[in-house]
């Protein structure tokens, strides 16, 4: 019987689309996330949107500067030319809508197909990983008030 084997060689890659919102106010965009959605080097723009009701936060990717409230999504590779740095200055944004971002969170975008939006829920940030130096100093992990258990 033979096999038509695919070699993976993408070991340090993800492939889970993720957006963080940082502290400083910028919305990063991992390369899944980019390569997902459409962003393939420099000339995109994102206009973003805001539901005070369900705290989602609409981003439409758009490649018209003069599109009204477009964002330069900044589109930046890396020296080795693996991977980029991608992100948009967001502040005012966040600022208006008054959206935390006193420290980094990361969210699993989704498109919503009815506007074609990626979708960021701020209701559903990704939970955070505690180092093992932080468990060994601090045994109470968030998540388990005794310390029990694994995080």
């Amino acid at each position: 019987m033979g096999y038509n084997f695919e070699r993976f060689t993408d070991v340090k890659k993800s492939f889970k689309p993720k957006v963080t919102i940082r502290a400083g106010g910028h919305l990063g965009i991992s390369q899944a996330a980019a390569e997902r959605y459409g962003i393939k080097g420099e000339g995109y723009f994102g206009v973003f949107f805001y539901d005070k009701d369900a705290c989602v936060i609409g981003l439409k990717l758009t490649q018209d500067k003069e599109e009204s409230g477009a964002v330069k999504i900044q589109y930046r590779q890396n020296a080795g030319g693996d991977n980029a740095v991608i992100q948009a200055s967001i502040k005012s944004f966040l600022d208006r809508y008054q959206i935390n971002y006193s420290e980094s969170t990361s969210y699993r975008p989704e498109v919503d197909e009815e506007t074609g939006f990626v979708i960021i829920d701020l209701n559903n940030p990704l939970k955070k990983k505690v180092s093992r130096q932080r468990q060994k100093a601090d045994p109470i992990v968030p998540g388990n008030p005794d310390g029990s258990g694994q995080f």
